[in-house]
């Protein structure tokens, strides 16, 4: 995230970067800064070069090795009209071209950002060819997360059979989060792991951890309303003068972005008025039936996702917990539902569109874990 944060706030600079190039700074820098630490803790360097060393050739070697493009034509319509494109021109030119050249002016290109950076860590190619286990590190990403949760082994050990029976009985599940370029895998788990280490210092937040929660609206677009539902509710609790200037860095930069660049302003496709998708009454309550009938779909998460529910109806202090940090993971859950059933209530009537609810009401997959291992130690 923080190389996605500096290529934003100056991409003046790096507008003329190659993106391998910058990457290779970026990566230059942290092993200086790794030996810094080695040096001042009095840790071995030469190890810690040597297994670098092993683990960039085995890595570069079993991605040749593994390396088939075959999967093409999995691609949705969204991968096809934004996510490949933009990924593409991240990984073979720079962020400012996939900003100039986006096919959906001014929207959040975090997903795409990511990819190009996971694909470039593994790949020596100058030309970006789609290889969709790239996008698997989500998985280990999920169950890395899981397992810094504050609970038994054996909770671990059951959430973890738990979420690989649904991963692999499901294909659309895993297709979505852990196997495209669709924007879930990425942007959730970094809004997921923001909100996990919110919880875990709730007691002192880090000034950079509300600079990430801000920096989230770059992400996928119910997500980004999530983030500045949470970042509102961090600054009216915690009333520092110094995390509001920090919150405001993403908009100013992106104000001062589209105006220096010509490209389109942050949310511009969102908030322009012929994309509302509503083109008659004031509201669509048969839009709420439809939704719930999207969520059944899928049987096995939604066992998954109604227990949560029904652990939250059962508990007490219910008021108390919906202002308190110590549980933001169950309140981010249920503010996204509520987001989501809004929007498809109010300002969409299109049925296309509400087909897609169901990867919007997921998309805080990554907390689900955390949020039951709560609710059962409660």
């Amino acid at each position: 995230m923080s190389i996605f944060i500096f290529d934003n706030i100056f991409l003046l600079f790096t507008k003329d970067i190659r993106f391998k190039y910058l990457v290779y700074i970026y990566c230059a820098l942290l092993l200086l800064i790794s030996i810094y630490k080695s040096i001042k803790s009095g840790e071995s360097i030469f190890t810690q070069l040597v297994i670098l060393c092993l683990f960039a050739t085995v890595n570069l070697y079993t991605f040749e090795q593994l390396y088939n493009p075959n999967h093409l034509d999995l691609f949705t319509s969204d991968e096809a009209r934004l996510w490949m494109p933009a990924t593409s021109d991240i990984y073979e030119n720079n962020y400012y071209q996939a900003l100039q050249n986006s096919s959906i002016e001014g929207y959040g290109l975090l997903a795409a950002y990511v990819k190009a950076l996971l694909f470039s860590i593994v790949s020596i190619d100058n030309s970006f060819t789609y290889f969709a286990s790239v996008s698997n590190v989500f998985l280990l990403l999920f169950f890395l997360l899981l397992l810094e949760i504050k609970t038994a082994n054996r909770n671990k050990i059951f959430f973890s059979i738990v979420f690989l029976c649904i991963f692999f009985t499901n294909n659309w599940i895993n297709y979505l989060f852990f196997n495209s370029l669709l924007g879930e895998g990425p942007c959730g788990y970094i809004f997921g792991a923001t909100i996990f280490e919110i919880s875990k210092n709730k007691n002192k937040i880090p000034a950079n951890l509300i600079l990430i929660l801000s920096f989230n609206i770059y992400g996928k677009n119910f997500l980004t309303v999530v983030s500045l539902v949470v970042l509102f509710f961090l600054l009216l609790k915690i009333k520092k003068s110094s995390f509001l200037l920090i919150s405001m860095i993403p908009f100013i930069i992106t104000f001062i972005n589209s105006k220096l660049f010509n490209i389109g302003f942050l949310w511009q496709y969102y908030v322009s008025s012929n994309n509302t998708q509503r083109n008659s009454s004031i509201w669509s309550p048969g839009n709420f039936l439809e939704i719930f009938q999207q969520f059944f779909i899928d049987k096995t998460l939604t066992i998954v996702f109604l227990l949560i529910i029904f652990l939250y109806i059962i508990s007490e202090n219910k008021i108390k917990k919906f202002v308190s940090l110590e549980n933001i993971e169950e309140n981010v859950f249920f503010v996204n539902i509520f987001i989501v059933f809004f929007v498809y209530i109010f300002l969409v009537e299109e049925f296309i569109a509400i087909q897609d609810s169901y990867r919007y009401i997921i998309s805080t997959m990554y907390l689900f874990p955390v949020i039951l291992s709560k609710q059962i130690s409660e």
